[in-house]
């Protein structure tokens, strides 16, 4: 989680699209304690994503920067914003990719 420098805010790395099933499960920590119990190996892998969400000063999303196939950018784990251009890096990621905001 960075400030955003132009854009204003906070900018943070969405590695992953959010599962559904989470979103439901949530208010429920009952149910959500007997899913943790469920084996890794019955859990479908997420699928491809890489994006970037943006916050304003009291936590609202402002815009959600994604790449839906995955296939440019996958899996960022940080962005940072410096004069309009949100650069993202990830632990995967064989250089820094640069997308231009406004």
């Amino acid at each position: 989680m960075n400030r955003a420098d132009k854009l204003g805010g906070l900018v943070v790395g969405c590695p992953i699209r959010p599962s559904k099933l989470l979103e439901f499960l949530h208010p429920y920590p009952a149910l959500k304690w007997l899913m943790s119990l469920t084996p890794a190996s019955m859990i479908p892998y997420p699928p491809p994503f890489g994006g970037c969400m943006h916050f304003d000063e009291n936590g609202a999303l402002v815009n959600l920067y994604a790449d839906s196939t995955g296939r440019i950018v996958r899996g960022p784990t940080q962005c940072l914003e410096k004069d309009g251009v949100l650069h993202l890096a990830g632990l995967h990621f064989d250089g820094i990719a640069t997308l231009k905001v406004k």
